[in-house]
């Protein structure tokens, strides 16, 4: 992409790391954009990998943790070729499979009700396209 080339992805990861430790719930819609925007741009794991990486430090990072999750639930609700193609760069593994187990650690840590839900709503999806996968293999 010539977006990648021109530094967008790392003007995009900023504004995320900034605007991740406010908690303000006016920029949900901003959190919401530059995600889906990392999305578009280099995938699922350019978003799913630096929402990991947020440091926990009260209501913030979980905010932007939830907006995060709710793009990804609603881009692959749209576009499930995005889950299915995500490979998780650490171990190699693809598809709906390896984003279930990267937010299995979102699901599990979430004392956030906004959090758990859009957690389980992404993972609900994922386990849905895993169904879908091995009937089609049989």
């Amino acid at each position: 992409h010539e977006l990648c080339s021109r530094g967008v992805p790392d003007v995009l990861l900023s504004h995320l790391n900034s605007y991740a430790y406010m908690k303000d719930e006016r920029h949900t819609e901003l959190l919401e954009g530059v995600l889906a925007c990392l999305v578009h741009l280099g995938g699922v794991w350019a978003a799913l990998g630096p929402l990991a990486q947020l440091e926990p430090s009260g209501e913030a990072p979980t905010l932007a943790k939830a907006c995060g999750l709710k793009v990804l639930f609603e881009l692959g609700k749209e576009e499930p070729v995005l889950l299915e193609q995500a490979q998780a760069p650490a171990t190699g593994e693809t598809g709906p499979e390896a984003v279930l187990a990267m937010i299995s650690d979102f699901v599990d840590r979430a004392d956030d009700s906004n959090l758990r839900r859009h957690a389980e709503l992404l993972a609900g999806l994922c386990q849905l396209l895993i169904g879908r996968k091995a009937r089609k293999i049989c």
